[in-house]
């Protein structure tokens, strides 16, 4: 059973109504991120691959671990990809705030807040939409 944060729904869907391309990268596992992406209407989504043998999983990962270094070159590779700068790209997971034009950390550990550009602490996930400036 997966819930979702308070405002992750509206969000997204602001996102993508102003033409946001959304992208999921998770270091959880396909199964889910694939869920989450599907529920909430986002692009695309990257996890870890489990490997399932006659319907049971092994605890084997069958693709590229998504560490931190890899979510950075997710990051570039999409935006690359999608013939867009990493200055307009929005990011809220460590080193990818790094690299992306704004950082946003959402409830997030003390150290990936005085990383981020914005910090989101009260308010749902929809309070990214004013750091954004995607008012209703």
């Amino acid at each position: 059973h997966i819930t979702f944060s308070p405002g992750a729904k509206r969000l997204i869907s602001a996102l993508k109504n102003h033409g946001y391309y959304v992208v999921l990268v998770s270091g959880g596992f396909n199964y889910f991120a694939e869920y989450v992406k599907n529920s909430l209407g986002m692009d695309e989504s990257y996890a870890n691959d489990l490997d399932i043998v006659d319907n049971l999983v092994t605890g084997e990962i069958t693709s590229a671990i998504v560490d931190g270094k890899r979510k950075a070159e997710i990051l570039q590779a999409v935006a690359q990809r999608l013939g867009i700068k990493l200055s307009e790209t929005v990011a809220s997971d460590l080193p990818m705030l790094g690299l992306a034009d704004i950082g946003i950390a959402y409830r997030a550990k003390p150290i990936v807040r005085d990383q981020a550009d914005y910090a989101v602490t009260v308010a749902g996930l929809d309070g990214v939409m004013t750091v954004l400036g995607l008012g209703d």
